[in-house]
């Protein structure tokens, strides 16, 4: 009945609510020949002690994927603002520049009948919704 004989306990803890967890618990430190079971103080101690080394294991692996990800988002942010430096400053085409001078003069030669450009502006939308298409599937 000496410390030869000590066989490590292994418990399984089960959750009600979750019905594919289990928890093994190995402990060879409480065990004696003496006494074959364990109070409850002790199994609270064991359990306590396994609880609180899982805690701190996840919050490791927590904060290892937290650096990560700030690293990647830091990254592509940069990119983003080095291929945002590299892209070339946009030039209007000349069918733009002409519909917004067109826009312009109507609106002086007509200084106390701004609605009588409609047809100009709605041409000048019409231009900027075909830009803004075009823009948006080179960007794609």
């Amino acid at each position: 009945m000496g410390a030869g004989q000590s066989k490590p306990t292994t418990f399984v803890l089960r959750n009600a609510s979750v019905t594919s967890l289990d928890i093994p618990i190995q402990d060879t430190r409480l065990h004696s020949s003496a006494e074959p079971g364990y109070s409850s103080d002790d199994l609270d101690a064991i359990v306590q002690d396994r609880v609180g080394r899982e805690l701190q294991a996840h919050q490791q692996r927590r904060l290892i994927h937290e650096q990560r990800s700030a690293d990647q988002v830091r990254r592509e942010a940069e990119d983003l603002i080095r291929r945002q430096r590299n892209a070339p400053a946009p030039t209007p085409k000349e069918e733009f520049l002409k519909a917004q001078q067109e826009v312009v003069l109507c609106y002086k030669n007509n200084p106390g009948r701004a609605l009588d450009c409609w047809k100009e502006v709605q041409k000048f939308r019409d231009l900027e919704k075909t830009a803004l298409k075009e823009f948006v599937l080179t960007v794609q």
